[in-house]
């Protein structure tokens, strides 16, 4: 969604450039400069929020490779993995 928004804001940017800065007022340019530095701040927030919420997964699946052999350098036992296991898949689906 953020990034069909940022796609949508830039394109119509490309379309009105000529009669953006050729003959149009500061007003104008400002109002799509700022509507251009939002969808960019949207675009930042929703990479960030995907990275936050896939962070957990990606360290579930490190510390369960590395407790199987042939690595075995970690002990996660069953009892952990089953619990910590909802708590990952809560936190995937809330993205």
């Amino acid at each position: 969604m953020c990034i069909t928004r940022h796609h949508i804001i830039r394109r119509s940017n490309l379309f009105h450039h000529d009669s953006t800065f050729a003959g149009s007022t500061d007003e104008t340019a400002s109002s799509l400069h700022a509507a251009k530095r939002r969808s960019t701040l949207d675009l930042i927030c929703c990479s960030v929020i995907y990275c936050i919420t896939q962070l957990p997964n990606v360290i579930y699946k490190i510390l369960e490779v590395s407790s199987k052999p042939p690595y075995c350098s970690y002990n996660l036992t069953f009892a952990a993995g089953q619990g910590a296991q909802p708590i990952v898949n809560v936190i995937l689906w809330s993205n």
